[in-house]
């Protein structure tokens, strides 16, 4: 089973607590998460399954889209509605000096994660600190905010915004600054992923959809075959004279391809029965050599003498 489970993730499931639950549900330990998504949140979390597992890195540079209730007059201490109070204010904002916020904070800007989440310091994550009371100090990071949108006023001190960003930003502190920005102070009242790369809200499958695929064995069906997760990349098809090579990760040369291809591009590679081997980036020199190896299956010319078919 090998594939990427578009998960609407419910609030309160932690996104290790998905990952321990799908390897239940899809009868395999080859299961792991596309990118944190906060245990009070919900939406998108990308579960990577079989093969898929290899993807992580290319999964955590995706660009993500959230809506996020902001609530001014107070701040917790981990910047949202599960912590506890550690100041609150009568100060409201300006709804003009908001949407002035709101452009200031578009394009790169610089954060400090909060002291509750899964940054590591020192090779502990800050949120294991903050817990024994230990005050760690979190380096910045510059994160890119694409786009920040007012979607709406629910009453003066309630405002919906959409937020577009690059992977690494934490919207409990974008919600802090932008509130300081104009003078008051706020938390994250409630969040919803809505996309993280490919994988988007109104696709996600749900806990019950998937719990009743397992009983019925249907939980595969769910899933978004690795190769469609790849989707951008091309296809290069091996012939089968060069399988075996391919499928041992050896490098490829022009005459192991069926296709024309250009150099300093990644593609996937797959055999010539369709299965995918690997994604693989094509060199100056006009070889390909594979960056991730994907193969899980079979093929007739692994299993001859010959090595050939």
């Amino acid at each position: 089973m090998n594939g990427v489970i578009n998960l609407l993730k419910p609030p309160g499931m932690t996104s290790n607590d998905a990952v321990v639950w799908a390897r239940r549900m899809c009868g395999t330990r080859k299961c792991g998460h596309g990118g944190t998504l906060d245990p009070a949140a919900c939406g998108v979390l990308p579960v990577l399954v079989g093969n898929a597992t290899k993807l992580f890195d290319l999964m955590l540079g995706h660009e993500k889209t959230y809506v996020a209730t902001v609530r001014f007059g107070q701040t917790t201490d981990t910047l949202d509605a599960e912590g506890a109070v550690t100041a609150q204010s009568n100060v409201l904002p300006e709804r003009e000096a908001w949407e002035e916020a709101l452009k200031r904070f578009t394009g790169t800007v610089r954060q400090i994660p909060p002291l509750y989440s899964a940054v590591r310091v020192n090779g502990v994550h800050a949120y294991q600190l903050a817990r024994k009371g230990a005050q760690a100090e979190i380096p910045q990071r510059d994160v890119t905010v694409f786009s920040v949108r007012t979607l709406a006023w629910r009453d003066e001190r309630t405002v919906t915004i959409r937020v577009r960003c690059s992977s690494g930003t934490y919207i409990r502190t974008l919600v802090s600054d932008l509130a300081r920005e104009c003078g008051c102070i706020a938390y994250l009242a409630q969040l919803t992923r809505e996309q993280s790369g490919m994988f988007r809200l109104q696709d996600a499958v749900t806990v019950e959809q998937i719990l009743r695929a397992q009983e019925n064995g249907t939980v595969e069906t769910l899933l978004v075959p690795t190769q469609e997760v790849l989707g951008e990349y091309g296809i290069l098809t091996v012939r089968n004279a060069a399988l075996i090579r391919a499928v041992n990760g050896g490098s490829l040369d022009r005459t192991a391809i069926l296709e024309d291809y250009e150099s300093n591009r990644m593609y996937q590679i797959h055999t010539e029965d369709h299965q995918l081997i690997s994604l693989s980036t094509a060199q100056t020199d006009g070889t390909i050599r594979p960056q991730i190896m994907l193969f899980s299956g079979k093929t007739a010319a692994r299993e001859t003498e010959g090595g050939t078919k």
